[in-house]
């Protein structure tokens, strides 16, 4: 493995190197990020990768390498048999760049990973992307973060996951896709059986698009890891997502982090921890929950034995907050990882927690960065650490 971003060694640099490692037999994954190589650059790393057989991950991101520079690429990738992921995040390739990976999908055999986040890439693009998408048996990781997709380019996406029996992981963070691209969304995982890892986030779905992907999740056996972050979910959306998990038998991990679910919000994932018996992570950071919400949380982590991370940093718990999770730590048995930092927990809030730590045998991880404990409240801490 060989690293070498941030190193400005320009287009003269990745020629000298590309020369260097055409015969190489040994380095397996080279990172040449945010380098500025540029275009003619992209030539040059097609040259390698016709050449070099040892090759399996290489990271081209942040190279300004466009779309005559991807087409080189491309090129290559026809032809080489052994790169299995490649990264092209933020490389101005846009929708005709992005075409010329439809050859490639089509005919490599190899290329299982693809990030090509940040590019530009609208409707278009995806549209005869998703053409192939369809019939590809071996791409399994695909990120299209901070792109254009929209709700045109989702529906072309969802078309073509319906049928897909392959992909594993897609990331479309920030794509602008909304309500109704969410609605597409839950077609596809309807029908879709071998996607188990979507981040959804900052899509701008609301409460109806949360509605839509309980619906989803109601009848989807296969998605493990959903990211929803940022996506203005209410209480509303909050009670759509927790019905479904109680029904849901796959889903391990749930990120909610900066909606605005709110006390209530949080009481309906209470009621829901109770009963399910398969989500492990839990991620409620910056969600306005406050003291309330959290004693629901930790009521439910009283008889919950499932739950092993918990994420409530910027939730305003404060010191009660801080004192209904500590009661909740002296029962539960599988909790391991708490995430609590910026909550305006004072001394008080820590006394609660050391006392809980001195009991509870399983926590492993705890939080506590950016609170108000003071010396008062370290020394309770430090107290429990010596039993």
């Amino acid at each position: 493995t060989l690293n070498l971003r941030f190193n400005g060694i320009g287009l003269e640099g990745a020629k000298n190197l590309t020369n260097a490692l055409l015969d190489n037999e040994t380095l397996t994954t080279l990172d040449i990020g945010f380098n500025g190589i540029g275009t003619q650059a992209g030539e040059y790393f097609a040259n390698l990768l016709r050449h070099n057989k040892a090759l399996t991950t290489l990271h081209l991101s942040g190279n300004d390498i466009g779309e005559e520079g991807t087409q080189h690429l491309a090129s290559a990738l026809l032809q080489n048999k052994t790169l299995t992921t490649l990264y092209l995040y933020a490389n101005f390739i846009d929708d005709l760049g992005f075409q010329h990976f439809i050859s490639v999908l089509q005919h490599n055999k190899t290329l299982a990973s693809l990030d090509i986040g940040h590019n530009e890439i609208g409707p278009q693009g995806i549209e005869h992307f998703a053409d192939v998408l369809r019939e590809n048996q071996v791409l399994k990781t695909l990120d299209l973060r901070n792109n254009d997709i929209g709700i045109q380019g989702m529906q072309y996406l969802a078309s073509a996951l319906s049928e897909n029996t392959t992909l594993i992981e897609l990331n479309i963070h920030e794509n602008d896709i909304g309500v109704e691209g969410t609605q597409y969304l839950k077609n596809a995982l309807q029908r879709n059986q071998t996607l188990m890892i979507l981040d959804f986030g900052s899509n701008h779905m609301g409460d109806q698009g949360a509605h839509y992907l309980a619906d989803a999740l109601q009848q989807n056996h296969t998605l493990t890891t959903l990211d929803i972050c940022q996506n203005d979910i209410s209480p509303e959306g909050a009670e759509y997502l927790a019905n479904a998990l109680r029904q849901n038998k796959a889903l391990i991990s749930l990120n909610l982090y900066e909606n605005r679910i709110g006390s209530r919000g949080a009481e309906y994932f209470a009621n829901t921890l109770r009963y399910n018996k398969i989500l492990t992570t839990l991620d409620l950071h910056g969600n306005q929950i406050g003291s309330q919400g959290v004693q629901y949380l930790a009521t439910a982590l009283e008889q919950n034995e499932t739950l092993t991370t918990l994420n409530l940093p910027r939730n305003t718990i404060g010191d009660e907050g801080a004192q209904y999770l500590a009661n909740a730590l002296l029962y539960n048995k599988t909790l391991t990882d708490l995430e609590l930092y910026d909550n305006n927990i004072g001394s008080q809030g820590a006394e609660h927690i050391a006392i809980a730590l001195q009991q509870n045998k399983t926590l492993i991880s705890i939080d506590l960065s950016s609170n108000h404990i003071g010396p008062q409240g370290v020394q309770y801490l430090a107290k429990a650490l010596r039993q």
